[in-house]
């Protein structure tokens, strides 16, 4: 009997070893992969995943008024494109934009220039919106619509740094 008890629990220990093991093993690597983003001009930062590794930000301005705009940082993913007469093979396609409006601008904004996707933060200097490129439906592919999946889980990791 005493045998029995003890072959037991040397196979729970084994099995709990390996879990604690392979959960830690599996935490680095997932943690590992990310890549933080952060924008010191506009003082925030986000939490890319590894599927989006090389993604771009292109940024334009939607004038409020002569001395006031608002910048919207355009997040491109890459995403592999077969047609022949692409040269590279990728294809950077939009995957969400991120609105900065100055506060002083907030009542000159209209509809939907500032408030397209919703509000995902503010500080003394900006309100912070954002639209997903996966609430507009264009899907350039089937990869493209699995980065714009991960959209929603970038835009949780927004974080307003300290100025």
């Amino acid at each position: 009997m005493n045998k029995k008890i003890a072959s037991k629990i040397v196979v729970a220990s084994i099995l709990l070893i390996a879990l604690i093991f392979g959960g830690l093993y599996l935490f680095k690597k997932i943690k590992g992969t990310s890549q933080k983003y952060e924008n010191s001009q506009y003082n925030f930062e986000l939490t890319m995943p590894a599927t989006w590794k090389g993604f771009k930000v292109e940024e334009t301005d939607t004038k409020l008024s002569e001395n006031e705009s608002i910048k919207n940082l355009y997040f491109k993913v890459p995403v592999r494109d077969d047609r022949d007469d692409y040269e590279g093979g990728i294809s950077y396609e939009d995957g969400f934009i991120i609105m900065v409006t100055p506060i002083s601008a907030i009542s000159k904004c209209q509809e939907p220039d500032c408030f397209m996707g919703g509000e995902i933060g503010r500080s003394d200097k900006y309100y912070y919106g954002y639209l997903s490129g996966y609430a507009a439906g264009y899907f350039f592919n089937d990869e493209h619509r699995e980065r714009l999946k991960e959209t929603q889980g970038i835009i949780d990791s927004f974080k307003i740094e300290k100025q």
